[in-house]
C-alpha cells in the first residue's frame, strides 16, 4: 500500500530550507510538477523527491584529469 503525500509549496519549502517563492518559480517554470489544475496548488512528495534527485545529478560535473576537488 502506498502513501501520497501532497504539500503546498510553503509547507515544501519550509522542508527543504528554500522559500515558497522559489518552488512556486519551479512550478511556474514547468520544472515541478504539481496535482492537477486546481487551487490551492499542491506538490506531490515523490514528484518533488524526484526533482531534486534529478536537479542533484544534473549539478554534478566531472573534474579533468588535472583538476582536484
Amino acid at each position: 500500500r502506498t502513501i501520497r503525500v501532497s504539500l503546498a509549496p510553503s509547507m515544501a519549502g519550509a522542508l527543504l530550507g528554500a522559500h515558497a517563492q522559489t518552488l512556486r518559480g519551479w512550478i511556474q517554470s514547468g520544472a515541478l510538477p504539481v496535482c492537477g489544475e486546481q487551487r490551492p496548488v499542491l506538490i506531490v512528495g515523490a514528484d518533488l523527491r524526484a526533482f531534486l534527485l534529478q536537479r542533484q545529478e544534473s549539478a554534478k560535473r566531472r573534474l579533468g584529469p588535472d583538476e582536484f576537488y
